[in-house]
């Protein structure tokens, strides 16, 4: 699947100013999508309680009344605080652990003085445009097979970071590195984008915080962003080799650096339900050319993002979010015809792929 993923993901940065440093919902997609994207978030109470509004309860429009699920705790960390026996995750939980404090009782689990500007982090597992496409408008069998598949590969990723990035520093100047004991996770899993595209992700929020030696400290955050490359081919490969397993029809064709695309699902599909990424491109073109555009740093595109980031209203209600999905993908070149002909495919031949090996903790 390939190792390399892009550092930062612009729309982190463009609510920079709003969650801290980074964390929202991924929002480039087909062609430059990030499977995983790391944010992070600010200590303050206000800024932890706009985070939980906007992503975790899901007040803002495109969220509200559509049916996205609850968070549910994860990590050797949650479960090592209770917080996985009853799996879905309260308000005040996750504003008190993010604040470093037990959920039972309030007592300090990880002191927070002054100099504390990180409470978790925001790791956001997408999946390829053309599987969120089909997770929208295809028959609840197959959109069910998509949903396992991006929750085992999330899973498996999340998994690999644990064993591999979960590591805390103490001593003078953090000299002293000492494996985690697990993370404490809060995962909130999504359907569509800010613009109400079809969109499948999860936020997975990892309190900035691990127990080692019998007392919790803040994560070694490098660690996380070393492995983050990796841990996005992790969801890749695991992703690819669920749904081909489950759905044996589907194929899958190479885009770009290592990702990949549904074969079947149009460019031309896969572009209309990226309204956002076309935003940004159409606003570079008006101002440096059509040709020049192309050729913009990250960081330019990152300010053309933020200038133009604003509240959209598409008209989607939750109740008809598939219907209208599904007349969308029809007008751009899949309808019921090209469901039913993917489907009819003779099975993809493909290696096996060891997830055992990938998934094991």
């Amino acid at each position: 699947s390939g190792l390399r993923t892009s550092s930062h993901c612009w729309y982190l940065r463009t609510v920079a100013g709003r969650f801290g440093r980074g964390a929202g919902c991924a929002a480039f997609s087909s062609g430059g999508a990030f499977v995983l994207t790391i944010g992070k978030l600010g200590t303050s109470r206000g800024r932890l309680e706009y985070y939980d509004a906007q992503v975790a309860a899901g007040v803002e429009d495109y969220y509200a009344g559509r049916g996205e699920s609850p968070g549910r705790w994860r990590g050797r960390g949650a479960t090592a605080l209770g917080l996985t026996e009853r799996g879905h995750v309260e308000r005040s939980e996750f504003l008190a652990l993010m604040r470093g404090r037990n959920q039972r009782d309030g007592s300090v689990l990880r002191a927070m003085g002054s100099r504390s500007t990180v409470s978790g982090f925001d790791l956001t597992f997408s999946a390829p445009k053309s599987v969120s496409v089909l997770f929208a408008i295809d028959d609840e069998r197959v959109a069910g097979e998509l949903l396992a598949s991006h929750e085992r590969a999330v899973e498996s990723a999340l998994g690999y970071l644990e064993r591999e990035a979960c590591w805390t520093r103490r001593g003078r100047d953090g000299v002293e590195r000492i494996r985690g004991e697990g993370f404490v996770a809060a995962s909130y899993r999504h359907r569509m984008s800010r613009a109400g595209d079809p969109q499948l992700h999860t936020h997975v929020v990892v309190a900035n915080m691990t127990s080692a030696a019998r007392r919790y400290t803040a994560l070694d955050a490098r660690s996380i962003y070393e492995h983050k490359s990796a841990a996005g081919a992790v969801y890749r490969a695991v992703l690819r080799a669920e749904a081909r397993g489950r759905l044996p029809w589907l194929s899958w064709r190479a885009t770009s650096r290592g990702l990949f695309e549904l074969e079947g699902v149009p460019d031309a599909v896969l572009r209309h339900f990226s309204r956002r990424r076309v935003e940004i491109e159409e606003r570079a073109a008006e101002l440096v050319g059509a040709v020049a555009a192309g050729e913009l740093s990250r960081e330019r595109m990152q300010g053309i993002a933020l200038a133009t980031r604003k509240t959209k209203t598409y008209g989607v209600e939750g109740s008809t979010w598939r219907e209208e999905a599904r007349a969308r993908a029809a007008e751009h070149g899949i309808g019921d015809a090209e469901l039913v002909s993917l489907q009819t495919r003779s099975p993809a031949k493909a290696g096996e792929l060891d997830l055992a090996g990938l998934t094991v903790r």
